[in-house]
């Protein structure tokens, strides 16, 4: 059984016309946000052995927030510019080369390729991952090459609207 758990990123900052998209952070709320879902994914005991991030700086933030609520390393959090930069079938190329040693990877990128792969599994379809989104889907397979061709179930999907704040 192999679980992928895709990660739309935060809410992020357009107050800077000059910055690169790639550099724009994270605001307040988005950051505030982010801190729900976190708290959700501690108490599933959502630990994954792998997390992947677009090189985004809003990306790369939000890894950041979920990994330290979770206790994963900091410095373990792969950065893949083909999160940021690619296709769903770039991002689909990215899963399928995980080493099967892995059970669980947690992957931070950007809509819409962060829809398109959850819908390239599930069904019915998200219509749209809102920011801070993450997305829990089970494969019926050992090996992350297959998990294209094995049978696919939503575990769950959890965004800010759905939490209460504390």
């Amino acid at each position: 059984m192999k679980t992928l758990y895709l990660c739309r990123h935060a809410k992020s900052s357009w107050d800077d016309p000059g910055l690169a998209d790639e550099e724009r952070p994270l605001i307040p709320l988005g950051i505030s946000k982010t801190m729900l879902v976190a708290r959700f994914l501690k108490e599933k005991d959502i630990q994954p052995e792998l997390m992947i991030s677009s090189h985004a700086v809003r990306a790369y933030e939000t890894a950041r927030i979920i990994a330290k609520e979770l206790g994963y390393p900091r410095l373990r959090i792969r950065v893949e510019p083909v999160v940021y930069e690619g296709s769903g079938e770039n991002l689909l190329d990215l899963i399928s080369g995980i080493d099967n040693r892995i059970e669980s990877v947690m992957i931070f990128g950007h809509n819409p390729v962060i829809t398109q792969t959850a819908n390239f599994f599930l069904h019915p379809r998200i219509e749209e991952i809102p920011t801070s989104a993450v997305v829990g889907i089970r494969f019926d397979t050992d090996n992350w090459e297959r998990i294209s061709m094995s049978a696919a179930s939503k575990d769950f999907i959890i965004y800010p609207g759905l939490l209460k704040k504390p």
